[in-house]
C-alpha cells in the first residue's frame, strides 16, 4: 500500500512524521524538550524565536519545540499573523503547562488539545521581519 499526504508550509513534515514513518529521534527530541521546560513552568522568563502558526492558535519557535501564545488580543494576533512567517519575536511572560488529558472512555468523540506549554497574556516584541527570499531569475538567452 502506497499513501500520499501533500505537505504545506503551514504544515511541516515533523508534524505528520510519527504518522508516516517511525522515527525514534522525533520523540526524543519532544521529550527533552518537555524535559527541558518544566522546570521552567510557573516561572517568569524571556525567550526569542520565529513565530509560527499553528491550529490551536499563535505559537513561538523556541529550541527543540513551540510554545503557544495564548490571551493576545485579536487585533495584536492579526497584526502579529499579517508579517508573515519570517517575523522575529521576543515574548515574556510565565511558563504554563497543559497536560496530556486523561483517555476518554465511552462512545463520544471530540477534540481534546495535546499536552503543550504555553505563555497567558505574554509581552510580545517584534524585533525583525524579513521577506521569504525568493529565486533569482535567470536571464534568457535569445
Amino acid at each position: 500500500m502506497i499513501w500520499a499526504a501533500r505537505l504545506t508550509p503551514d504544515a511541516p513534515y515533523y508534524q505528520f512524521q510519527s504518522l508516516l514513518m517511525s522515527d525514534s529521534s522525533f520523540e526524543q527530541r519532544r521529550e527533552s524538550f518537555k524535559r527541558e521546560m518544566i522546570p521552567k513552568v510557573g516561572q517568569q522568563f524571556t525567550i526569542t524565536g520565529l513565530l509560527l502558526s499553528r491550529k490551536a492558535g499563535m505559537a513561538v519557535g523556541y529550541a527543540q519545540g513551540a510554545i503557544y501564545l495564548y490571551g493576545v488580543s485579536l487585533a495584536r494576533t492579526n497584526e502579529l499573523i499579517n508579517l508573515g512567517c519570517h517575523t522575529a519575536i521576543k515574548v515574556t511572560g510565565t511558563l504554563r503547562y497543559y497536560p496530556e488529558p486523561p483517555p476518554q472512555k465511552g462512545p463520544v468523540i471530540h477534540g481534546v488539545l495535546p499536552e503543550h506549554f504555553y505563555f497567558e497574556r505574554a509581552n510580545i516584541q517584534v524585533l525583525r521581519v524579513e521577506s521569504p527570499r525568493r529565486p533569482k531569475r535567470s536571464k534568457k538567452r535569445r
